[in-house]
């Protein structure tokens, strides 16, 4: 009994209580108490998920056929977002990035787009720094924009799929949390989220700062996981750790010293594990290739970082430097 792993065997070994009879009545008494064990944990779990059950079988009492539809829709969408991968948050961040990186590509090559900065009120689109005054009736300007908007959509609708199983599946995710390993691909959700909405306004402003503030709680978290795993740096640290670099720049957009504050997590991070990561990559035949990869963006999230928030805090701050040389040291320099 005192080997025994269940609860009941280590309760009842433990307690001041003495079995007396024959071999066979305590076998009754002991299997009395264990069905009286499982009975009460039964009742606690349905207690737990009263709610969600008592809106069941309201449901399942209808018996008219919408309510029987919408009763196995949200079943199945409750299956769907609960086994939903965290491959997804990766996924959202590639697609806004994506639409990111082609659109800028378009306003640096189109003659049309003049450059100005992002707190000039003719920044047509506030929500990059560096931003540029372009031609609206211009076609390809419109493809260009509609392709962002497009990509941006995608990936917040797999960001809301990850809300959606926060919600339906809480349990999953604290679990995720309590190991570095799996909580891992959390900090590109808030990366995605932040690439999203900056620049839309008062609600992209309280998504930013609101989701920054969550990636610093995660990094904080992170890094205590870590530690009590005894667990040494590898590629899959950077999105929780260096990565709050993303928030950091968005941020900055609206509290450049909040956002100071975040690019130094996010570089003082990097100093602290890329070293230490690379030697592990380098020496280690248990690291997969498909996080390897993520070794190169450490430095990339440190160095988009910084070669932005060096840009002026203001317009007006803009005037008193010499804007030729500042963009040949950062095209020298960090990009």
């Amino acid at each position: 009994l005192f080997a025994c792993d269940d609860p009941f065997f280590f309760s009842a070994a433990v307690t001041p209580h003495v079995y007396k009879g024959t071999t066979a009545e305590i076998g009754k008494e002991i299997a009395r108490k264990e069905a009286e064990y499982l009975d009460n944990a039964q009742r606690e779990r349905a207690a737990s998920s009263f709610y969600r059950e008592k809106f069941r079988r309201r449901m399942e009492n209808c018996f008219s056929a919408p309510c029987k539809q919408i009763t196995s829709f949200l079943s199945i969408a409750e299956t769907f977002f609960s086994n939903l991968p965290l491959t997804v948050c990766a996924m959202a961040m590639s697609y806004v990035t994506l639409g990111v990186v082609w659109f800028k590509f378009y306003e640096e090559n189109d003659d049309s787009c003049i450059p100005t900065h992002f707190h000039n009120l003719m920044c047509t689109f506030p929500e990059f720094p560096g931003c540029f005054q372009c031609d609206g009736d211009s076609q390809l300007y419109r493809l260009a924009v509609g392709f962002h908007y497009a990509c941006s959509m995608f990936s917040g609708i797999l960001v809301t799929s990850v809300l959606l199983k926060a919600l339906v599946a809480g349990r999953v995710i604290l679990d995720d949390l309590e190991n570095p390993t799996n909580s891992a691909p959390y900090g590109l959700l808030f990366m995605s989220s932040v690439c999203i909405f900056a620049g839309r306004g008062w609600i992209g402003k309280f998504i930013v700062v609101s989701t920054a503030g969550l990636h610093f709680l995660l990094t904080l978290w992170f890094i205590y996981t870590v530690k009590a795993y005894n667990a040494l740096p590898d590629p899959s640290w950077f999105p929780n750790t260096v990565g709050i670099g993303y928030p950091a720049v968005k941020m900055w957009l609206y509290y450049p010293y909040a956002g100071f504050f975040l690019m130094v997590v996010s570089v003082a991070s990097m100093v602290a594990f890329l070293p230490m990561s690379v030697f592990r990559v380098f020496t280690t035949q248990k690291i997969g290739a498909p996080i390897c990869w993520i070794q190169i963006s450490a430095p990339s999230i440190v160095l988009y970082t910084m070669t932005i928030m060096a840009q002026p805090v203001s317009y007006a701050a803009e005037t008193d430097i010499n804007l030729a040389h500042f963009k040949a040291v950062h095209h020298e320099w960090y990009l």
